[in-house]
């Protein structure tokens, strides 16, 4: 068993494991309920585990770490608010970029929900927020959220996100990040016409190459030929929509 292994290493090394810092998550429900055991000692099952800043759960759908990064950033939003005074837009903007954006941005490639899932909505939560409370305190008129975010030259959580998975497959396609097997997953077309066209090898798998292919290939349809980093950057900025 490859805890076994792990265990023999690092009992070799030196390096004796933690039976109370170590933690069992079983995920999907057709997990068996076999039991792991350190050293003799059983490993506690949990039903969620903190693991590189991410909240993970055996349905793998991370709203516990979601409703976690929202419920910071709203603090961390008021926060802002209660320490300073400004009549400048563009300043409260730089202190919501600096201290908020981080608290729900990170790692958002792996965790990002559906954009009609109420997950999704709660993620712009703390954006709705802060862009109406600096409006109103900057007595500057508005209409809806996407109007707060014109004026304020923002753009959508949502958007933000979309804008990070596409990157990612950009440098993953490019060989500047590593996948595992990435081949099995997606190739690029062979169509002369259309360069920068993929395609994704398992269609029916809800999974982040079968979700983000599809925006990829319409994005690029027209593209003449395979875009270089800056060019690709330029085409996302210019054509997905700001909410």
């Amino acid at each position: 068993m490859g805890i076994d292994l792990v265990e023999s290493w690092a009992s070799d090394n030196s390096l004796p494991l933690a039976h109370s810092k170590t933690a069992l998550l079983r995920l999907g429900p057709r997990n068996s309920s076999h039991p792991y055991t350190i050293g003799g000692s059983l490993i506690d099952s949990v039903d969620s585990v903190r693991d590189l800043g991410l909240l993970i759960e055996p349905n793998l759908k991370f709203t516990r770490h979601i409703n976690r990064a929202v419920a910071l950033a709203l603090l961390r939003s008021k926060q802002l608010l209660k320490s300073f005074k400004s009549n400048s837009p563009q300043f409260y903007i730089f202190l919501f970029k600096t201290y908020v954006l981080p608290l729900v941005e990170y790692c958002s490639v792996v965790y990002s929900p559906p954009p009609s899932s109420k997950l999704a909505h709660k993620l712009e939560t703390p954006l709705r927020f802060f862009s109406r409370k600096i409006l109103q305190r900057c007595n500057t008129p508005y209409c809806s959220y996407s109007d707060r975010l014109s004026q304020l030259d923002l753009f959508s959580m949502r958007h933000r996100r979309l804008k990070a998975q596409l990157l990612l497959l950009y440098n993953l396609i490019i060989g500047a990040s590593y996948f595992p097997s990435l081949e099995t997953h997606v190739r690029l077309s062979s169509s002369s016409r259309r360069p920068m066209s993929l395609i994704c090898l398992n269609p029916n798998c809800s999974n982040f190459f079968s979700t983000v292919i599809p925006i990829w290939n319409a994005l690029t349809i027209n593209v003449p030929h395979f875009l270089c980093p800056s060019e690709f950057k330029s085409l996302l900025v210019n054509n997905i929509a700001r909410f």
